[in-house]
């Protein structure tokens, strides 16, 4: 089975919303940016990340690619690149 989390970074509530209904729709863990670790997202094969759009781009998604990096001993880096836009 396939294990799948959302993590959000919200500052308005509206992300939050949009995370939990994925969440809810997709049967995946829920975490805050703020209060995740790299050693939490192991284990999962799918991350989706949501944040506030901005004229500099999406809020802690920079954060999030780095963690990605992190645990991407058996995933491909270039497959991480490819999905994080």
């Amino acid at each position: 089975m396939m294990r799948s989390v959302v993590i959000y970074s919200s500052k308005t509530g509206f992300t939050k919303k949009y995370a939990k209904w994925l969440a809810e729709d997709l049967s995946a863990d829920i975490f805050d940016a703020t209060k995740v670790t790299a050693e939490m997202l192991e284990g999962y094969d799918t991350i989706i990340y949501g944040g506030g759009l901005y004229a500099l781009g999406i809020s802690g998604v920079e954060y999030i690619k780095q963690m990605a990096y992190t645990i991407s001993t058996d995933y491909p880096l270039q497959a991480i690149k490819q999905t994080c836009f």
